[in-house]
């Protein structure tokens, strides 16, 4: 009795610190959506008026660039090669890359908390969408997170005031960022089935910064001139440094070492977290303000995506994207 005792105590011990790492997860995607939104503005202003859209798109080129770099540093073991996971990582890294364009180029047109919440969805559309591409089993669960969802966004949109929403463009591209994050998790979910999942996402990442550089260089390559010349504004090094450093590869590494430690519920409960974060971080640091028609609509939302996260699609285990 006296070691069931203590290997309950051990497990006990090993759970919290899973649950705590998952939590630095979920703070790092927080921050991320005030970080990129203020480093894209202060690049925007180092390029000429006619160039300011091309902004967005170098921030996320440095951010993925650096994490391509750093992956096989924090993971030695993609030194030696992770060949077999460069079909998987393109597969995946192609709605990774269309779903991080979107949100940022929705942050331009909506404040960092409204996009957290839009970008949670994902965690809705996610079982959605597996029930119509891969004939996956839902719960009623999904239905009661859709209606929470709903009237949730309906709220966060102002249309607590006005009876109308606001759905302007910006929180058009925040909702089209996660239904195709949501597309980016099918993808990954089965592309992990087939390969090493670190060598996939350091793959799907390397895939991003070209995604994000080519078109600059096919179009418009005197842009890249802005990054140098940003670079000392803190919003612009501490922004690309802490999203690829930290939400991209810190990240990955955390949730590699602690998710196993956890039920799939658990990490899913814990991952609501993060648009809880980004609006403190938006608060503290944005000056965004939260009345009571947003706190509740994003109160749904997030009671949308709990619901649907812990009994959506009780088959599947919880996935999330590469990083927020």
């Amino acid at each position: 009795m006296d070691g069931v005792g203590a290997e309950d105590t051990v497990g006990a011990r090993r759970r919290a610190r899973a649950v705590w790492g998952l939590v630095f997860c979920t703070l790092f995607w927080g921050a991320t959506f005030f970080l990129m939104k203020t480093g894209s503005e202060r690049i925007a202003e180092k390029l000429p008026e006619a160039d300011r859209d091309w902004a967005p798109l170098l921030f996320l080129a440095a951010r993925f660039t650096l994490a391509s770099l750093a992956f096989p540093i924090v993971f030695p073991r993609l030194f030696s090669g992770a060949r077999n996971s460069i079909r998987w990582g393109v597969i995946a890294g192609v709605p990774f890359s269309v779903g991080f364009m979107l949100q940022i180029y929705g942050l331009r047109e909506v404040d960092p908390a409204v996009s957290a919440l839009f970008t949670s969805m994902f965690v809705v559309f996610t079982p959605l969408l597996g029930r119509f591409l891969f004939g996956k089993r839902t719960t009623a669960a999904v239905a009661l997170a859709i209606a929470c969802a709903v009237l949730g966004l309906w709220l966060v949109t102002g249309a607590g005031k006005s009876g109308m929403p606001h759905f302007g463009r910006g929180e058009w591209l925040s909702l089209l960022c996660a239904l195709v994050f949501s597309f980016q998790i099918h993808a990954t979910d089965v592309g992990t089935k087939k390969c090493d999942p670190i060598g996939l996402a350091w793959h799907q990442v390397t895939f991003g910064a070209l995604a994000c550089a080519l078109p600059i260089l096919l179009v418009r390559p005197s842009a890249f001139a802005a990054l140098p010349a940003a670079l000392p504004h803190p919003s612009v090094w501490l922004g690309i440094a802490f999203t690829a450093i930290l939400a991209t590869v810190g990240s990955m590494a955390l949730m590699s070492h602690f998710q196993r430690f956890l039920s799939p519920n658990h990490a899913a409960v814990v991952y609501t977290l993060e648009p809880v974060f980004a609006g403190i971080f938006s608060a503290i640091f944005f000056s965004e303000g939260f009345g009571a028609a947003k706190l509740v609509g994003g109160g749904l939302i997030l009671a949308g995506n709990l619901a649907c996260g812990i009994r959506g699609n009780p088959e599947e285990p919880s996935k999330e994207p590469g990083s927020a």
